[in-house]
């Protein structure tokens, strides 16, 4: 059986993790990792791995050297065919790059696929001991010319452990629109989205469910703009702490329609370098978007999307419906669902290793 490490001291992006670990047990990989310890404890199940070595969360660079050096002799002892790097445009994997044996299949995870371009500190540094890397979406590697001396693959993290559902949390024939994320207004609409939504006539089938921690009061006045939406306000799902796994993944399975409400001046970046976690979410659970026009040239997504080029646009089609066009839409949405290619695991995953270990 080959052996394989993944290391994530970034302490985030837990569905990067799951989804490798998905793939890499169909392909009957021996799978161990090497984590921050707040992050191995968001694991549903983390007595699957073969091994793990923990770091802590304060990594000081005092303490980067002393456990970056436990990392090296750690892949020195277990003889690991590959290793996979997390998040590795950060500085601490590039401080961790130093440590890193030779002879050693690395592959990085880019989250901003810009960076495989000319002039980062991948080219000057992490290159020494990484060759080869992944995007997380094949729109993004067709959007970006990387250095040629790079192998660069695409792979979409949309494989997460599934938790029982409560079917108690949703009424019978209500719609959930829900938003993941921090609810803060840096990237996220809000203010926009919610100014348009009193305008329409109340409809108590629609709820929004804000599924995320509610950011600083100062930064973003929620509760004054909850309390200008009049009846709207009850149908608002908001929550004052960190969801675990559970409780997000099961509002999730709940959810109808999926919205990401990036800010306009967020688009090109989220559209062409990077990609939001609503998208892997979605494309792991079959949910539709409801996404602005300017997402239609994603061919990752498009098929899986209802556009609009205004918030009036999407209340119109949410609240008045039209003609059914929203029932419509979801029913052609569905039928792509089912054709994806991604369904395929065993082909999937076989891709994947082949890449890794090879």
């Amino acid at each position: 059986m080959k052996k394989v490490l993944i290391i994530e001291v970034g302490g985030s992006h837990t569905e990067n993790l799951y989804s490798l670990i998905c793939l890499f047990k169909e392909q009957n990989l021996a799978v161990s990792l090497s984590c921050n310890e707040s992050l191995f404890k968001l694991f549903p199940n983390n007595n699957e791995f073969e091994q793990s070595l923990l770091l802590p969360d304060d990594l000081s660079f005092r303490k980067q050297i002393f456990h970056f050096w436990k990392i090296r002799k750690f892949i020195q002892k277990n003889k690991f065919e590959a290793v996979v790097i997390g998040t590795t445009e950060i500085t601490l994997t590039r401080n961790l790059s130093f440590f890193l044996p030779l002879n050693i299949t690395y592959t990085g995870i880019i989250h901003n696929a810009k960076k495989l371009e000319k002039g980062s500190t991948i080219e000057k540094i992490v290159f020494r001991k990484v060759k080869k890397f992944i995007v997380l979406s094949n729109y993004l590697l067709n959007n970006i010319t990387p250095l040629k001396k790079y192998r660069v693959a695409a792979f979409l993290p949309i494989y997460f452990p599934r938790v029982r559902v409560n079917e108690g949390l949703k009424k019978d024939n209500e719609i959930f629109i829900t938003i993941p994320g921090l609810v803060e207004n840096k990237r996220r609409d809000y203010l926009s989205f919610f100014n348009t939504l009193k305008q329409y006539q109340y409809n108590k089938q629609v709820k929004i469910i804000l599924l995320g921690k509610l950011g600083n009061e100062a930064d973003f006045p929620f509760f004054d703009l909850l309390n200008s939406l009049n009846e709207w306000k009850n149908n608002i799902v908001y929550f004052n702490e960190y969801l675990n796994y559970e409780t997000f993944h099961g509002y999730i399975a709940l959810t109808d329609y999926l919205l990401p409400l990036i800010k306009t001046e967020e688009d090109s970046f989220y559209g062409n370098f990077r990609i939001s976690g609503t998208f892997n979410l979605g494309l792991g659970y079959h949910k539709p978007f409801l996404l602005p026009n300017t997402y239609k040239e994603n061919f990752d997504i498009n098929a899986y999307s209802i556009f609009y080029n205004s918030y009036n646009r999407l209340f119109d089609l949410l609240i008045n419906n039209v003609n059914n066009e929203l029932q419509n839409e979801t029913q052609i949405i569905q039928n792509s669902y089912k054709k994806a290619y991604f369904n395929n695991t065993e082909k999937v995953s076989k891709n994947l290793v082949d890449f890794i270990v090879a």
